[in-house]
């Protein structure tokens, strides 16, 4: 399924609500949504988001910045795959981190209020003491914008320039 911008009606394409601008509110009823989804003819449930493939310029930098700075923990990589890379695991899902010495990341400094096209998001319990966390570590961290009723996020990048948006908002 292409994604695509707000529907016509105010029902998804399996029938979720959707809020005057056309797309789904925040935190719909998922349960809801899978027994429609099931209705529709999907035998196979999306249960998680399982890993993130990330690519890096300097493995050994990215390896320490995701571990030591956000708690990720190496775990093993099958030898059956080519090139460089490592794979990290913590917070219920796996970062890929795949070693491409010509990959040319974002510094945060060229715009720090404003996602890359390219990024992910992490979600935090509190958003100002991580900020502050990531600021005694030294990471380079944009300011916290807020984008919805009690909702904030921030930017940084890791080693290589990936951008990974931080918030408070919860699904």
């Amino acid at each position: 399924m292409a994604i695509r911008g707000p529907l016509e009606s105010n029902q998804g394409d399996l029938g979720s609500p959707r809020g005057p601008n056309g797309f789904a509110p925040w935190g719909p009823d998922e349960d809801q949504w899978h027994r429609k989804a099931i209705g529709h003819g999907l035998q196979a449930m999306i249960l998680k988001l399982h890993h993130v493939a990330v690519p890096v310029s300097d493995l050994d930098s990215a390896i320490s910045f995701y571990s030591d700075v956000l708690g990720f923990h190496r775990i093993e990589r099958p030898d059956s795959l080519a090139g460089f890379g490592a794979w990290l695991q913590g917070y219920g899902f796996q970062i890929h981190l795949t070693e491409d010495r010509t990959f040319r990341g974002k510094k945060l400094t060229d715009n720090p209020t404003l996602p890359d096209s390219r990024h992910f998001c992490l979600f935090v319990d509190d958003i100002d003491g991580f900020r502050e966390y990531l600021i005694r570590r030294k990471v380079t961290v944009g300011e916290i914008m807020e984008i919805a009723v009690d909702g904030h996020q921030f930017f940084v990048c890791d080693p290589a320039g990936n951008v990974i948006e931080i918030t408070d908002i919860p699904l």
